[in-house]
């Protein structure tokens, strides 16, 4: 890779991050939160069910339904495409 495409890399890179900032911000908190420490989002490292149920409190399959819910949520969402364009570097459709 030349030098001249990390600025390109850079940039794409901050573009996702704001993308999902964008997603997360658009869940319940909770949701968001567990979706950040399971994936490893927002500089986090990934965490177990484990991890994520002892920080709030709930049980490790309460995370899970979280999980599969907030996953569903932003799977409908229509800034998912232009994510998904950014993450491959195509066009938004």
């Amino acid at each position: 890779m030349s030098a001249s495409q990390w600025p390109l890399d850079r940039a794409r890179g901050d573009l996702q991050l704001s993308q999902i900032a964008a997603l997360l911000e658009g869940l319940p908190v909770r949701w968001a939160r567990v979706l950040e420490m399971r994936f490893g989002l927002n500089g986090n490292r990934t965490h177990t069910y484990e991890e994520v149920s002892a920080e709030l409190g709930v049980a490790q399959s309460r995370v899970w339904q979280i999980q599969h819910t907030a996953l569903k949520r932003v799977r409908r969402d229509k800034r998912r495409a232009e994510l998904k364009a950014a993450f491959l570097g195509e066009d938004a459709r």
